[in-house]
């Protein structure tokens, strides 16, 4: 019976261990699938142990480790790092829970969103202990929100301007430095159609008076990715410039040595489209650790189409407009051709009127004193019809006017000349 006891017990132990065994796999898999690490920070040695699973997020081998904080608080980037270690401060020293998002820079030079949430443990004296808390990667819908905020930024923008110049402005700065550390656009010219530098922005000062210093020079041309996309229509992405590349490329030097010296690591070039031809080229450039991937191509596309109809619909609006002062021009010389003609004609009729008058009064026969009448009769229909003619070109010019009887009853009455 003890041996039987013994073996049911054996038997329940192992079973409880795969269990256990299949459960811990199973988290395993859900924190992988649901792309979550756990960690644990040791308050008084300063310890810091994190899962394979973290070290998986953060680029690293995927296995359990445990580092100094201060060795482990190098992978997060340099700008989020006292603010990080101030929100781990703060909690241990209230008890509160920490939060924070933050960003680590991975060792291919990717920058990833993590979202840190942990609590505070105590010993039995009620003193700090540990902190334990988890990580999940949020980049995607950290890009998905600085995305949104930046369409939205430019929806509103691009509809507030009906000026081409001003929208490739703004459009610029809307894209530094949250997507881009440097903007540069190349316009077609209209005249040889060769790419002009057209607008340019960066984060940097010392990069953007280094660019247009170049530009001054008449030495910052089109590179090949750039003369690539303007004949194609297509966007491109580089994700890693490198000096082998760039020689591969055959760049300007001017170009690549600006390149070389402001460590600009990757671009996407994307067309400004207008009637179905792309008529310039707008280029994100990215400097230090920001890698650009497709994702960041698809965004840059939008931001493209959207100047692209913005500038479409100011090139409408421009052309209606030149349209419409043309139509005003025309329709004003018409008017003054109008009012010259019909002032002309005062002259003869007039001549004609005091004619009539005075063969009128000279004791014609009655059939030519009927003659004489109705040629005086027309002259006065005729007159009225010139001073309405005349009193329209003033309505359509916009002139005050009194209206009166357009008629010639005395010779008195008619001045020459008109």
């Amino acid at each position: 019976m003890r041996i039987l006891a013994s073996l049911q017990d054996i038997t329940r132990r192992k079973r409880q261990e795969q269990e256990a065994k299949a459960l811990a796999e199973r988290l395993q898999s859900a924190t992988v699938a649901a792309a979550v690490g756990t960690w644990r920070l040791d308050v008084k040695t300063q310890f810091f142990l994190a899962d394979a699973s973290l070290n998986r997020l953060a680029g690293g081998k995927e296995e359990e480790t445990v580092r100094r904080f201060s060795e482990t608080m190098r992978v997060v980037h340099p700008e989020d790092r006292a603010r990080v270690a101030q929100g781990l401060d703060e909690a241990i020293a209230t008890g509160q829970p920490f939060e924070s998002d933050l960003r680590v820079a991975l060792p291919g030079g990717e920058i990833r969103w993590f979202r840190n949430r942990g609590r505070v443990l105590f010993d039995a004296q009620g003193r700090p202990d540990a902190v334990t808390g988890a990580i999940v990667d949020v980049t995607e819908l950290k890009y998905a929100e600085q995305s949104m905020a930046i369409l939205a930024d430019a929806s509103r923008l691009l509809t507030e301007s009906l000026d081409s110049e001003q929208i490739l402005h703004s459009m610029t700065h809307m894209a530094v430095p949250a997507f881009a550390d440097g903007v540069l656009i190349f316009l077609k010219d209209q005249t040889t159609s060769e790419l002009r530098p057209a607008v340019v922005h960066a984060a940097n000062p010392e990069l953007l008076a280094a660019v247009r210093d170049l530009h001054h020079k008449g030495t910052l041309e089109p590179s090949p990715p750039t003369l690539r996309v303007l004949q194609t229509g297509r966007g491109e992405v580089h994700p890693k410039w490198t000096p082998d590349w760039l020689v591969a490329q055959d760049m300007n030097e001017a170009v690549a040595s600006l390149v070389r010296r402001f460590h600009i690591s990757s671009t996407i070039h994307v067309p400004i489209q207008a009637a179905d031809q792309a008529v310039g080229v707008m280029i994100f450039a990215a400097t230090g650790t920001r890698v650009y991937n497709e994702r960041d191509l698809a965004f840059a596309e939008e931001l493209g189409h959207r100047a692209s109809n913005a500038m479409h619909h100011a090139q409408l609006f421009h052309d209606a407009r030149a349209q419409r002062e043309r139509a005003e021009e025309a329709a004003a010389l018409r008017e003054r051709l109008v009012a010259i003609v019909g002032h002309d004609l005062r002259n003869p009729l007039s001549a004609i009127s005091m004619a009539s008058q005075i063969l009128s009064r000279s004791g014609l026969p009655a059939r030519e004193d009927k003659l004489v009448t109705g040629i005086q009769a027309t002259a006065n229909r005729m007159m009225r019809l010139i001073a309405q003619v005349l009193d329209f070109a003033k309505i359509r010019a916009g002139m005050s006017f009194q209206t009166a009887p357009h008629t010639v009853k005395r010779a008195s009455d008619l001045q020459l000349g008109g």
